[in-house]
C-alpha cells in the first residue's frame, strides 16, 4: 500500500516524538515509532515505558495502515528529504519503501501489535495552562535538575499547584530554582515530581510550536502519572515516586546585604571568568564593597579579574561560587537588573529580579 505525506509535517511531528525512543534497550521496539493510519487521521507514538509522546494530524485519504519503524533512521530519512513536497511510503508486511523524486530508502519493521503503548491513568479534571507562560516556567528552572543522582526525586521538576499558584522548582542539592505563575486559579490541585526527559521532550515541543504562543495546554495528574496535552502532541509520564525536599524552607526570609547590578554587565564580567574554568574548577570570587563589585577567576598560573558597576549596600564580603550556576540563572532571567542577596561567605545567595519570580539560591565554594 503506498500513502503520500506532505514533507514538511510529517517532519515536524517525526522530530517531536522521535526523542523519546531509545534505541539501546532489550526489547527493539522501544527504538521503534508507532505508525498508524486510518480514518483520516495519522498517529505517531513513540515511548521508553516510562514517558510516551504521541502525535495525532488529520490525513486527507481513506487508507489504513499499522506499523512501527526505527524511529532514528525514519526521522532521519524524512530529514534527508525535507527539500521536497512530498514523501510516499509503501507498506509491505515487514519492510517499508520511503521515496521521494529519485531518492529511496527501505526500512524493516516490526509488528504493531507488540508496540507497549502506556496505559492512561483516568483524570477527568485538567489544568489550563497559556503554552508561552508553561515553556517559562520550565526555562526558568529546569537547569537546577540533577543528572543521575542517587536521590532519584532530584533527577526530575517538581511542579505544584495551589492556592491559585502554579510553581516550578528543580534543585541538584548546590543550588535551587524556583519560578511561579499567579492566578492560575481553575483546575485541580496536585504534587508532581516530573522526570528529567518528560520535561527536555515538553520543551522541545512548546518551542516548536512558534505560531502559538497563546495556546493552552491541558494538564492532568494523578498520583502516578501526568500528561500535558499541547495541540495534535499529547505527552503523557510516569511520576517519580518520593518526598520532594521542603524548598519554601531553603528560602531565606532575610538577607542583610544587596546587590544590585545591571544583566548584562554582570553576564560579560562573568563570562571573561569561565574563560579559566575547567571541567574540575569552576569558581568565581566576588569582592564586594560599597558600590564596587570585583570578580576574579585563579587557575594554575592563570588570573583574570574584572569591575562591574553595581549598587552594594552591605557590609564587605568575599565569597566564592560557580561561574556555571551564576551565568544560568542568568540567562533564564528576562528583566534588565539582578538582584543578589547575601549573608556572609560561608552561606547561599538569593538570586532574583525585581519581579520577585524566578528565584535562584546558589551555595557558595572555596574559591
Amino acid at each position: 500500500m503506498i500513502i503520500t505525506f506532505k514533507t514538511k509535517a510529517l517532519l515536524e511531528s517525526l522530530r517531536n516524538v522521535c526523542g523519546v525512543a531509545e534505541d539501546k534497550q532489550n526489547m527493539p521496539i522501544l527504538g521503534n515509532v508507532y505508525f498508524k493510519v486510518t480514518g483520516g487521521e495519522l498517529l505517531l507514538a513513540a515511548t521508553d515505558l516510562e514517558i510516551e509522546v504521541l502525535s495525532q494530524d488529520s490525513y486527507e485519504g481513506s487508507e489504513s495502515i499499522e506499523t512501527t519503524m526505527n524511529a532514528r533512521k525514519l526521522f532521519d530519512m524524512v530529514k534527508s528529504l525535507e527539500g521536497k513536497d512530498e514523501v510516499s511510503f509503501n507498506f509491505e508486511d515487514n519492510k517499508t519503501t520511503i521515496s521521494s523524486g529519485k531518492s529511496k530508502f527501505v526500512l524493516s519493521a516490526i509488528d504493531a501489535t507488540d508496540f507497549p503503548h502506556m496505559e492512561k491513568d483516568k483524570q477527568t479534571e485538567s489544568l489550563q495552562i497559556n503554552s508561552a507562560k508553561l515553556l517559562s516556567l520550565f526555562s526558568q528552572t529546569s537547569f537546577s535538575m540533577a543528572t543521575q543522582d542517587a536521590r532519584h526525586y532530584l533527577n526530575g521538576l517538581y511542579m505544584v499547584k495551589e492556592e491559585g499558584l502554579l510553581t516550578a522548582v528543580a534543585t541538584d542539592g548546590h543550588r535551587l530554582a524556583i519560578s511561579t505563575l499567579s492566578d492560575v486559579s481553575e483546575g485541580p490541585n496536585f504534587a508532581a515530581i516530573i522526570p528529567r526527559k518528560c520535561i527536555i521532550e515538553l520543551k522541545r515541543i512548546l518551542a516548536g510550536d512558534k505560531d502559538s504562543k497563546e495556546q493552552l495546554v491541558e494538564v492532568k495528574a494523578t498520583n502516578k502519572q501526568i500528561s500535558f496535552k499541547a495541540g495534535r502532541f499529547l505527552v503523557t509520564s510516569r511520576l517519580i515516586e518520593g518526598n520532594y525536599p521542603e524548598y519554601k524552607k531553603v528560602v531565606p526570609e532575610s538577607l542583610p546585604n544587596l546587590l544590585t547590578v545591571e544583566k548584562a554587565s554582570l553576564k560579560h564580567s562573568l563570562q571573561q571568568m569561565a574563560i579559566l574554568s575547567n571541567e574540575q574548577y569552576r569558581g568565581v570570587k566576588l569582592s564586594l564593597k560599597k558600590n564596587e563589585l570585583k570578580l576574579a577567576a585563579d587557575q594554575s598560573q592563570d588570573q583574570a579579574e574584572d569591575y562591574v558597576a553595581c549598587d552594594y549596600q552591605g557590609d564587605e564580603l568575599v565569597v566564592g561560587f560557580n561561574v556555571s550556576y551564576l551565568l544560568e540563572a542568568i540567562d533564564a532571567m528576562d528583566e534588565d537588573k539582578v538582584l543578589i542577596k547575601l549573608n556572609d561567605s560561608e552561606t547561599g545567595c538569593l538570586m532574583t529580579g525585581e519581579k520577585n519570580t524566578p528565584q535562584y539560591i546558589i551555595m557558595p565554594m572555596r574559591v
